[in-house]
């Protein structure tokens, strides 16, 4: 391309750009970071085996896909593309291009580099969804599975020369390891190579007969369905192709990764053969086997007389058969290679736990429910004597005839790994309710029951009926929660409809244009389907084909792709209705390279000035022989293209649903709850385990988060600790009650501040019973008839300013810590010193409804004024939370110090929340934990590293990193356990809430912004507000639905974004949509004027 690019002649005298060809874009676009799965490439293939240690990092980076960005970046001329590329490029380099340019040492930097984009660091639309999310490559047949630090990837495309016949191979990661230990590849000539690891029974799949995949011709097979929803990845896809010698016309395998309950789900179904072996296979032999009380150790391999893996040599080869390059260890097809076998007859639950010895040991269990004649446990070599050895739990099904039918089904579960490094099971127990139904009991005390096809079943929730291609039902005991389901017409619980309608739509293809990517309907379809797959098969098809939806208008759908276009050829010859290609398609060979996959047949086959013909079958030799319906249109030397789609063709779109039950409602009357309301201070969105950190530790607000409800779009009022708290206290904005500075220096800080004739929280608690205390940052004024004791509440113990020394709680070094009104002096780490207040004061009020507010002033940032001249300033944590990450407590790296800053406060909200435990309070507390505001992004201070990503910019700001928070809500019972909430709420919605649930009401002549969020949280409702507005220094902003308006300067105008497709609010709709702006802007201006400061 380089040399295209600078070609000059009569032909092409401004050169050739293919950096501006759709393809080669396609190809150079992030190919590394597209397909990461859990911090890793995955290995299918010709890859090498993968089995060290390797978590995922803060942020993805490839240097490959780094290169190629730069280039396109560089020599693309669509200025919409080259923003998109600028995008990316910051992505990759973390915002900092020179640094990375750097450190890259390239040449062809040096010459050609393109100057740094404008942009900020983001990734634009479809790809942010394809790094980061759970998505399918149609064409190639992969789809690949996301949820935080778990990944599955299922290849149903065929499988090509250099590869293994593994089709439907299952590749899964978890806890920093790939767990379905792939053997690898090496040198393809070794016996261990070609007998072993080039082997279907080595992958984690079902052989059938104990024979390879591909005797016969074919490879590769259909995507069947597909969905991403907010609890659940699932793909379904088939490939009887595989196993056509057997006379296998079922090879189905549906995979449904959880991304809430931390396990993956697996239902295979095969017809055909005589013997299955659904096995898998893991790193290393410390595998124990449960549920087979009879197990018996059994002499040599899974073939008699043979056990290939004594006899293995350093080189691969096994020794005493030399100069044999290629060979196949009989008998030919892997099962010679197992040792250490043991066998017997399984129980209905049974399986296996692996204990993966590596640089962070940890454990994986693999469920096998029912279904299996016989258990099998075995070892098994690695690809050289170098390499790990593997070890497989196998369940076998045999018959005297064929047909025979299973359907295998298994969960694989990885333990987790706490703080303290203790790991636990996250499973209870698992039960097979019916063929592709499975129920898991979870040691949160949640069920989950999966239903992967049509079915009549008896749950723990009672009798479901299920018409749809998947469904996930989740709950606690006997009551069921929430339902997510694709394609789902029916679902019917203890004979009380949940829904009953249209899950799928269909349409006929009556027009395709392969360039735009679009295809045309016999009739309009809606509904909000972008980013959903559609499916298009035909009846001359080998299999289906997949693409995702970019965008829809009536009968038009525009797909998810750089072309239609399967590939090219050039016609050499022509044999009857055979056309000879000398241009090879890789597509067209499988593993063995004898047969064909089938994979172009029924094809449109497209020629210049309109010819086309079908495809019937093709032939890859050291030509591609296509034979086609109707060669006689085509002439030697003609240009030929093989298209996906073609008029006639079927589509189907499933549609994916997130159903709430109805809950029955009591007559009891409720006690008042207790509420303890903590707040982290300046702790970024991106900060948090729970929230997609998985660097940070922070098991307690992740439990809380499993507990709880975790809010997505919670807003806190302001983006500064002053102003953000007064709104909580007060339940209104700062337009309202007037304070909306920072509080500056000692002078502010111990000045009025927010004015004593606003009412707070407490004031309207206390009355209603309640014993209220404040134990932390106050930060809204400290003169006489200013302090918490002296504004509703009954004890105070913390400091009057914004950011004291966590240990000498100085503020511009004087000593600001106070218990009531009076200055006092306590050693100790402040974090802990709040926490252990609230703990006495919720041990002393046990008996009566009580309200905490714990407004720790971790992790704000050091502040340099607190410490005398020439003393370091430093983040500061206790020891042990230094650790927890195994660092020294006299740790500088400033990102190491505000982790361990973090996991001290975390520590400290767990104390609080184990109090709650041992006193059986939990069940009758309302917890609230948020961020006061975003963290701080100020480029001149080396100690901010916080994170509020995916969002811009942070604290001070009116975009999302400043004012969108972390923010968990817990009580038991009243809030479902796990559930998550993306409707927009804001932090004075505390205060009518918690006035309502203590059983007052909001006085008559007060005027409360906050609305009491209350049934969006219990019962899924939307929000009660239809806009949030916003005001702060030069910031202007409001959302309105998924639509926020943004002006950082009061004399500049507003920018318009969609945060459901751009959160990191980079792309202005403004010219695209300006009335929406207008009329945004017009309810800004109306609001404004309403507000009395």
């Amino acid at each position: 391309a380089d040399p295209l690019f600078n070609l000059r002649s009569e032909e092409y005298p401004e050169g050739l750009n293919l950096y501006d060809d759709p393809k080669m874009q396609s190809a150079l676009l992030l190919p590394d970071l597209q397909v990461e799965l859990a911090g890793r490439r995955p290995n299918f293939g010709d890859s090498a085996p993968d089995f060290a240690y390797k978590p995922m990092t803060d942020h993805p980076f490839s240097s490959v896909d780094y290169g190629y960005l730069e280039r396109l970046y560089a020599m693309t001329s669509n200025p919409e593309r080259k923003k998109e590329y600028g995008q990316a490029l910051q992505y990759l380099a973390d915002g900092d291009i020179d640094s990375k340019r750097a450190a890259e040492k390239s040449d062809w930097l040096l010459w050609h580099a393109a100057e740094p984009p404008p942009e900020s660091p983001s990734l634009p639309g479809v790809l942010k969804s394809r790094v980061n999310g759970s998505w399918v490559a149609g064409m190639k047949g992969m789809a690949m599975l996301r949820a935080g630090d778990q990944a599955a990837l299922l290849r149903f495309g065929p499988s090509l020369t250099h590869g293994d016949p593994d089709d439907l191979g299952l590749l899964y990661y978890a806890n920093g390891y790939e767990l379905s230990y792939d053997i690898g590849y090496g040198l393809g000539s070794t016996h261990v190579h070609c007998g072993w690891a080039s082997s279907t029974v080595s992958h984690c799949l079902v052989t059938v007969d104990e024979k390879n995949q591909f005797e016969a011709e074919g490879s590769g097979g259909s995507l069947l369905a597909f969905a991403d929803l907010p609890s659940v990845q699932m793909v379904e896809a088939e490939s009887a192709n595989s196993y056509t010698e057997e006379g296998v016309d079922e090879y189905r395998r549906t995979l449904a990764l959880m991304s809430e309950g931390g396990y993956l789900v697996d239902v295979f179904h095969v017809r055909g053969g005589t013997q299955h072996d659904f096995g898998f296979g893991s790193i290393g032999t410390e595998l124990e086997p449960y549920g087979v009380p009879d197990l018996k150790d059994q002499e040599g391999s899974l073939t008699e007389g043979v056990n290939w893996a004594d006899k293995i040599g350093k080189d691969g080869d096994i020794i005493g058969y030399p100069n044999k390059p290629y060979w196949k260890p009989p008998p030919g097809n892997g099962y010679g290679f197992f040792f250490d076998v043991r066998s017997g007859s399984p129980e209905v639950d049974w399986g296996g736990t692996w204990s993966i010895d590596g640089k962070i040991p940890t454990q994986f269990r693999m469920h096998i429910l029912g279904e299996a004649d016989e258990a099998i446990y075995a070892s098994a070599p690695g690809l050289y004597p170098s390499k790990p050895l593997s070890s497989y739990v196998m369940a076998r099904r045999t018959a005297k005839v064929a047909p025979l039918e299973s359907v295998f089904m298994a969960v694989y579960e990885p333990f987790v790994r706490y703080a303290s490094g203790e790991v636990q099971p996250v499973i209870e127990k698992t039960r097979r309710l019916g063929p592709g139904a499975i129920e898991v009991i979870r040691k949160d005390g949640k069920t989950d029951v999966v239903l992967t096809e049509k079915c009549t079943v008896k749950t723990s929730f009672g009798n479901v009926k299920f018409e749809g291609d998947f469904a996930l039902l989740t709950g606690e005991g006997d009551r069921p929660v929430r339902a997510e389901s694709l394609g789902c017409n029916r679902l019917e619980v203890n004979g009380k409809s949940i829904f009953s309608g249209t899950g799928v739509l269909t349409a006929k293809v009556v027009e395709v244009d392969p360039v735009a990517c679009r295809v045309r309907l016999d009739h309009p379809v809606e509904g909000d389907l972008e980013n959903l797959i559609a499916i298009f098969s035909n009846p001359d098809y080998s299999r289906t084909t997949a693409y995702h939806i970019a965008n829809v208008s009536g009968e038009v759908l525009e797909l998810q792709a750089n072309s239609l276009v399967l590939g090219e050829g050039r016609v050499q010859s022509i044999e009857g209705n055979t056309l000879i290609s000398d241009v090879p398609h890789e597509y067209a060979r499988s593993v063995p390279r004898k047969d064909s996959t089938l994979f172009f047949d029924g094809k449109r086959l497209a020629g210049p000035s309109g010819k086309a013909t079908k495809i019937l079958s093709t032939d890859q030799g050291d030509t591609l022989r296509i034979e086609v319906e109707d060669a006689s249109d085509f002439e030697v030397g003609d240009s030929i293209e093989y298209v996906d789609l073609s008029v006639g063709d079927q589509v189907r779109i499933a549609l994916p649903q997130v159903l709430r039950f109805p809950q029955e409602k009591t007559s009891k009357t409720p006690k008042k709850p207790n509420i303890v309301l903590i707040t982290a201070d300046n702790l970024g969105y991106g900060d948090v385990g729970c929230y997609g950190n998985d660097q940070v530790k922070t098991p307690t607000i992740d439990r809380l988060a499993e507990q709880g409800v975790r809010l997505t779009d919670f807003y806190t009022a302001s983006p500064t600790c002053t102003v953000s708290r007064a709104c909580l206290l007060t339940g209104r904005y700062p337009q309202r009650h007037g304070l909306n500075i920072q509080l500056p220096g000692i002078e502010g800080n111990y000045g009025e501040g927010l004015s004593q004739s606003e009412t707070l929280l407490p004031e309207l608690l206390k009355p209603l019973g309640y014993a209220t205390g404040c134990f932390g940052k106050w930060n809204i004024g400290f003169a006489p008839g200013s302090r918490p004791t002296e504004r509703g509440f009954d004890e105070f113990f913390g400091h009057a300013s914004g950011n004291i020394d966590y240990y000498t709680h100085v503020y511009n070094l004087k000593p600001d810590l106070h218990r009531g009104t009076e200055p006092v002096e306590v050693e100790g780490y402040s974090t802990d010193l709040f926490a252990d207040e609230a703990i006495d004061f919720i041990e002393r009020h046990q008996d009566k409804p009580f309200f905490v507010y714990l407004p720790f002033n971790a992790p704000h940032f050091p502040n340099p004024k607190n410490k005398a001249p020439g003393e370091p300033y430093i983040w500061q944590a206790p020891e042990e939370a230094f650790a927890a990450y195994g660092w020294n407590e006299s740790e500088t790296n400033p990102k190491r110090g505000y982790y361990a800053v973090i996991t001290a406060m975390d520590s400290a909200v767990g104390r609080v929340m184990g109090t709650l435990d041992d006193l059986g309070l939990t069940e009758d507390t309302v917890v609230i934990f948020y961020s006061d505001n975003g963290a701080f992004m100020l480029k001149d201070r080396g100690l901010e590293v916080a994170s509020n990503r995916p969002f811009r910019d942070g604290g001070v700001t009116l975009y999302e990193g400043g004012i969108r928070v972390p923010c968990i809500v817990r009580w038991p019972g009243r809030i479902e356990a796990g559930s998550v909430c993306r409707e927009p709420l804001i932090s004075f919605d505390w205060f009518p809430m918690a006035v309502h649930l203590a059983g007052g009401e909001i006085p008559e002549d007060l005027v409360v912004d906050g609305q009491d969020p209350i049934k969006t949280l219990t019962e899924g409702v939307p929000s009660p507000h239809d806009s949030l507005f916003f005001e702060y220094r030069n910031f202007r902003a409001m959302r309105e639905g998924r639509y926020k308006i943004v002006a950082s300067d009061p004399d500049g105008g507003f920018a318009l974004y969609d945060l459901e497709t751009d959160s990191g609010e980079e792309i202005d709709l403004g010219k695209e949509e300006p009335k929406r702006l207008e009329r945004m802007k017009d309810m800004f201006e109306n609001w404004r004027a309403e507000m009395p400061h």
